[in-house]
């Protein structure tokens, strides 16, 4: 075994270490399936390259470096997938698929029948060296394809970087797109240019220079939690002890995770509720629009009084509360949803008969809003507002704001949860 080779079992090793690291943090996330794929793809890269490197004869090591090149061929192409996985450039679409993977397809056939880059291996001393075919158009084919894979790589993690709404995400970015465009100068500079000098013969040493890259995500991992602690991170057995409705979103109000409650409540499982948009579930807009308003730092928590739609039934009335979730650099990561049933909407509408003018009053009075602001919040004179309040105060025999809390608290319309902010709905 030479110093090549072994380099080469040790990138194998490395690699698989990765892989199967970033697997056990979650299995369940696609993002990390695929990137254990890639690690995979590379390990088997590398274990064969060990044994081309190492061949005494030309028959071995054309054979370690046939299979070896036929999982570089894989290689390339999920590293195209995960990188869009993870920052969401795209949605991954059939046409999206084809883009990256149908590319490959005549690469894997032409490598799996013969080889189809160099013109001759020679051993000089202990190493095998490559002459590189400059004159074949698959040459051609398969380094800018090979370059545009790792290129759309590196530049979804740079826009990553320049769109990301936290500072974690932000320096885990510029780490790993640095670290592949390291390996993706040295690789192309040793393989395509170094290798029209006279004096040099490339090593194709790309399997162990791909050790960078993975050297720049382990880096990221480390320091900065990349790929292991995310909101799709959280303890099931915690969350499934937990009686009431719980939901957990990403920044973006996608849904991550539930428990038993949620799946319940909303009749569906886990898996149908999964990366769905918080508000495909929500009926009032404006519980939308404070939560827009919660995102965007006004306070950290609200609780309130909203309907849920359910699968194949009438909405469900909840006493909910939402609070931001942050992590340890104080960067927000996701919303937490706890609610329970509440019936007493219905019983409160059929004793009142409210008009939806005076509900929405009423909703505005008590959060505490003054005659003026819900003036200036329904559009309409103070005179006017006076007037429905009086109406609204009327129908429910009260004569102020401390007796109307008292009398939806009666019929279970405030929440009971805690929170910065209190919203009231009584349509």
């Amino acid at each position: 075994m030479n110093a090549i080779s072994f380099l080469a079992s040790m990138a194998w090793a490395v690699y698989l270490f990765l892989g199967f690291h970033v697997i056990r943090l979650d299995a369940r996330s696609a993002v990390n399936r695929l990137f254990f794929l890639v690690c995979l793809g590379m390990a088997l890269w590398a274990a064969f390259a060990s044994l081309a490197f190492s061949a005494d004869t030309k028959e071995q090591f054309l054979l370690g470096f046939q299979l070896g090149s036929l999982f570089n061929i894989i290689f390339y192409p999920l590293t195209v997938h995960f990188c869009l996985a993870l920052t969401r450039l795209i949605p991954l679409r059939p046409l999206v698929y084809a883009a990256i993977y149908v590319p490959a397809l005549p690469i894997f056939y032409r490598t799996a029948t013969g080889n189809i880059l160099f013109k001759d291996f020679v051993k000089v001393g202990d190493y095998w060296e490559f002459l590189p075919d400059y004159g074949s158009p698959w040459l051609v084919y398969v380094a800018l394809y090979y370059f545009t894979c790792m290129m759309v790589g590196a530049i979804c993690f740079i826009i990553w970087t320049r769109r990301a709404a936290t500072n974690k995400q932000r320096k885990q970015g510029r780490i790993i797109a640095t670290a592949m465009l390291i390996s993706i100068v040295i690789v192309t500079t040793d393989e395509i240019f170094l290798s029209k000098l006279d004096f040099y013969n490339t090593k194709a040493v790309s399997p162990i220079l791909f050790i960078i890259w993975m050297g720049g995500i382990w880096y990221a991992m480390v320091r900065h939690q990349f790929l292991k602690i995310t909101p799709a991170v959280v303890s099931e057995c915690i969350i499934a002890n937990i009686d009431e409705s719980f939901i957990l979103m990403d920044n973006e109000f996608r849904i991550i995770r539930v428990n038993q409650a949620a799946e319940r409540l909303l009749n569906a499982d886990r898996k149908e509720l999964r990366d769905r948009s918080f508000s495909e579930f929500v009926t009032e807009e404006s519980i939308m629009a404070e939560m827009e308003r919660m995102r965007g730092g006004e306070f950290e928590s609200m609780s309130c009084r909203m309907h849920f739609r359910v699968k194949n039934g009438e909405p469900v009335f909840m006493d909910t509360r939402m609070k931001m979730v942050k992590d340890s650099h104080g960067d927000t990561i996701g919303v937490m949803v706890i609610g329970k049933e509440v019936r007493g909407l219905k019983c409160f509408r059929e004793h009142f008969h409210v008009t939806p003018r005076e509900a929405e009053v009423i909703r505005l009075v008590v959060e505490g809003f003054s005659r003026k602001e819900i003036a200036g919040r329904m559009g309409l004179s103070e005179e006017t507002v006076k007037t429905h309040i009086t109406s609204a105060y009327n129908r429910l025999g009260v004569n102020n704001r401390m007796q109307l809390l008292n009398l939806l608290k009666e019929y279970n319309m405030v929440s009971e949860q805690p929170g910065d902010r209190t919203v009231v709905l009584l349509r």
